[in-house]
């Protein structure tokens, strides 16, 4: 790859984990893909073999050098919640390549936030206003510039009214204890009341063993299939629930549901009562939106605005945005058009990296790669030919594949 010695500017970047990642797909991957289309001259470093491995390579000898080489003068570097191993050694390489012109983007999403990093980057970008805000109190930042950009949905698919005996209304997500108790008392509103007992059933969608479908690449086609709403309660509004981003929002928006949920602030500024959801404070709140959506008009009426409106935050929409919170000017096009392989380091030199620079890669390497592929597929395999009871999805759960 001969990118290196051409006289257009780069864009390169580093993302803390691999595709099995929401937040390296979303404001990585698909930021990256649209920076392609537009000719801009934008590289991946590495895929991250390992899940949130890219974390873990950032203060490497190794990866410095190779940033080192690559690196020069108004090249944009962009660090994709990176946040862990940032130690002195660490920031002075970093502004090393900042005394030779470089440009460091850094994008956040959630807490916690590190301050070393924030002090240290160029230009900053968070999904939510609350997060920024956040970060300007809690960070003492002076001349850095923090963009807000939310989150653009992975996928969309058109509304389609399904005739069904109930209005299915969904929970999507990653499940924790917080949102299990949730998810819980909502369903039980649901069973509990008579007439919405009837009129509604209660689906989930996610990694959890007891969820209706099982989280996979096909997740949301799911949810465009099988759900009329998505409801997202929050049993406590905290500290770090009031920094969410409106991915959730967006991405039910985007597969044509209208949205039922708790007050978080980011969700305040997309939820229109009564043109694309409901805001609900409490569960008679979240029992009167239900009421309402119970007249077909309003619901598919509802359905389409929700549609409409997620289709501003496109990443189409939104790359012109992005292009001016990295910095990217006419510098970084490329002198001829790209293909979408545009991935630095090989799988092959990112493994021999990654053993030179962390002593612990390996052992993580064999854990999650080894221990757990083989182990499962064999088991599922011998299971499945003596027509045995398994639960696939609850092993992958119980050890964390």
């Amino acid at each position: 790859m001969n990118f290196y010695w051409k006289n257009k500017n780069k864009i390169i970047w580093i993302l803390v984990g691999n595709k099995s990642t929401a937040s390296s797909r979303i404001e990585g991957y698909c930021v990256h893909k649209q920076l392609l289309k537009k000719n801009y001259n934008s590289y991946i470093l590495f895929d991250p073999v390992l899940i949130y491995h890219g974390t873990q390579q950032i203060s490497g000898l190794f990866l410095y050098t190779i940033l080192k080489i690559l690196l020069k003068r108004n090249d944009i570097l962009i660090l994709q919640k990176i946040k862990s191993n940032w130690n002195e050694k660490s920031i002075c390489r970093l502004n090393k390549l900042k005394d030779k012109g470089v440009s460091v983007v850094f994008i956040d999403c959630d807490l916690p936030i590190e301050r070393s990093i924030i002090l240290n980057a160029n230009k900053i970008i968070v999904p939510s206003f609350k997060f920024q805000e956040f970060i300007i109190t809690n960070s003492s930042i002076k001349n850095q510039s923090i963009a807000v950009l939310p989150d653009s949905p992975e996928i969309y698919i058109k509304p389609v009214y399904h005739v069904r005996n109930k209005i299915a209304v969904c929970w999507f997500g990653s499940m924790n204890g917080k949102r299990l108790k949730a998810i819980d008392d909502f369903k039980r509103m649901i069973v509990n009341d008579e007439i919405l007992s009837r009129r509604f059933s209660f689906i989930t969608v996610s990694d959890h063993p007891s969820s209706t479908f099982q989280w996979s690449e096909g997740a949301f086609q799911l949810i465009h299939e099988h759900a009329d709403i998505v409801v997202i309660p929050v049993e406590q509004i905290d500290e770090a629930e009031k920094l969410k981003s409106a991915n959730k929002v967006l991405q039910a928006m985007a597969l044509g549901k209208p949205v039922l949920a708790s007050p978080i602030p980011e969700y305040t500024k997309h939820i229109v009562n009564g043109f694309n959801g409901y805001l609900c404070d409490d569960y008679d709140e979240f029992r009167n939106s239900l009421f309402k959506l119970m007249n077909t008009n309003i619901l598919t009426t509802m359905q389409n605005n929700a549609f409409a409106y997620a289709e501003k935050f496109s990443i189409d929409s939104m790359i012109t945005e992005w292009i001016g919170a990295m910095g990217v000017n006419e510098n970084h096009k490329a002198l001829k058009v790209l293909n979408n392989n545009r991935v630095i380091i090989p799988q092959w030199l990112y493994i021999l990296g990654g053993i030179f620079d962390d002593p612990t890669f390996l052992r993580k390497f064999i854990k999650e790669k080894c221990l757990h592929l083989f182990p499962f597929t064999i088991v599922y395999q011998l299971y499945s030919k003596c027509n045995g009871v398994f639960n696939y999805s609850r092993l992958k759960q119980r050890y964390h594949y």
